[in-house]
């Protein structure tokens, strides 16, 4: 639809300023009905054509794993709202929202079993979650009938630190820091979550459907091989690694169909599980990873790292395409004598780059005002020591007219996609 507004026919922008009101109105009377013919065209081949509509699939299992709060950014709320919104409404084409043409929505799918999910947990950790499920599902029945008493959840991320990552003392998270929740229906959710991505990708592969949505809980892009990352701080509100488990069953010997399998995450934090369970994987050429995401660390100053604080380089080796974008909050370099020397875009390991450069940092254009909102680090003058001077904060920002945005914020994004997506993508070639 979007489409079919941006690409109408009809008169140019300097044509429309030539029409008389009425030829205006006749105009807009023409391309208002050009849009309605387009959409019911599309709502008569997406009718006819069920292979055409995407499947959308969810389970109420997903709603037992229980957050330590409800407050939390990852609870049962984000389902049952997002499936508010694609739940098929009753056709119009004057109304918003899903069509019941254009998806499929579907309860129908197993859950996950241990072959799935062994392709990309070890069998310690697998082993170490079925415990802790049966814990507290056995905690929960010793419960009496009636007790109006919460169910008990557990902060995951320390208790995968001391029983998978041995670690002890301080080096173990605070119980009361841990966003990562465990309850008696973690387990369950986990599983039907995985099994939804096994069930996408089957029914793509065949041609089923041409595209497959998951709306399920909890998430899995930051649980690695052993759950939690070595030197990682959190789980990440992930238990299994969902895309990750899909991915190698497309891959598998059992889908013949499928040779090569592109994972491309936009979530605005790395998927640092994922990275590095692709990275394990026995034959690269099979797997593709890409990840675009803010990226702002800067441990040896103030001790403080966006999470995860990783993505920062490419393992080209693995096919592991990284694009780290700075955030809003970062302000661009000041401007310094040098203001025609370029700041390259900082959509992919600038600080390296800058790190090589002698010599001060500046700005795109010839001007010497920052933009509002910049998106671009701060470019370092020498490698990242001790004694490292402290880089110039630039002055309060405002716009500047004219100036090359693309190495800021949404700009830097749209750039990234296409121009390091889009060629690795085609040059890849995946079935799915």
């Amino acid at each position: 639809d979007v489409a079919a507004e941006r690409f109408d026919e009809g008169a140019s922008e300097n044509e429309k300023k030539k029409l008389s009101k009425a030829g205006r109105a006749e105009f807009k009377r023409r391309k208002q009905d050009l849009l309605v013919e387009k959409r019911e065209t599309r709502c008569n081949l997406l009718a006819l054509s069920a292979q055409s509509r995407t499947l959308v699939l969810h389970h109420a299992e997903c709603l037992e794993h229980i957050p330590k709060s409800q407050s939390d950014w990852e609870v049962p709320d984000r389902v049952t709202t997002i499936m508010s919104r694609v739940t098929p409404q009753q056709h119009s084409l004057d109304n918003g929202g899903i069509f019941p043409y254009e998806v499929t929505v579907s309860t129908e799918f197993e859950k996950a079993k241990i072959e799935l999910l062994s392709r990309v947990h070890s069998a310690d950790y697998l082993a170490f979650v079925n415990e802790l499920s049966k814990e507290l599902t056995q905690k929960a029945r010793d419960e009496e009938p009636g007790d109006p008493k919460q169910p008990q959840v557990v902060p995951f991320t320390p208790m995968v630190q001391k029983k998978i990552l041995t670690l002890a003392g301080p080096a173990v998270k605070q119980g009361s820091h841990s966003d990562t929740s465990f309850s008696a229906g973690s387990l369950r959710a986990a599983r039907r979550a995985a099994g939804a991505v096994q069930h996408a990708v089957d029914c793509v592969l065949v041609g089923r459907h041409r595209s497959a949505f998951c709306v399920v809980r909890p998430p899995g892009h930051h649980a690695g091989i052993k759950g939690l990352l070595a030197g990682g701080e959190s789980c990440g509100f992930c238990i299994f690694n969902n895309v990750a488990a899909g991915a190698l069953h497309a891959i598998s010997d059992e889908r013949l169909m499928c040779k090569r399998c592109a994972i491309v995450d936009i979530d605005v934090h790395h998927g640092n599980g994922t990275e590095e369970i692709v990275r394990r994987y026995h034959d690269p050429t099979k797997l593709f990873f890409f990840s675009i995401h803010l990226y702002d660390s800067d441990k040896k100053r103030q001790g403080y790292s966006f999470y995860p604080g990783t993505g920062e380089e490419d393992d080209l080796a693995h096919n592991i395409i990284n694009v780290p974008i700075s955030p809003l909050w970062r302000e661009p370099p000041a401007p310094t004598a040098e203001r025609n020397s370029p700041v390259p875009v900082n959509t992919h390991n600038t600080r390296h780059k800058a790190k090589r450069e002698s010599g001060s940092s500046a700005v795109q254009s010839g001007d010497d005002t920052p933009e509002i909102g910049g998106g671009n680090d701060t470019v370092m003058k020498s490698s990242d020591t001790d004694s490292e001077p402290a880089p110039v904060k630039s002055p309060p920002s405002r716009a500047i007219k004219g100036r090359d945005n693309s190495q800021f914020g949404r700009k830097a994004y749209r750039n990234a996609i296409q121009n390091r997506l889009l060629p690795a993508l085609r040059a890849f070639n995946p079935d799915l």
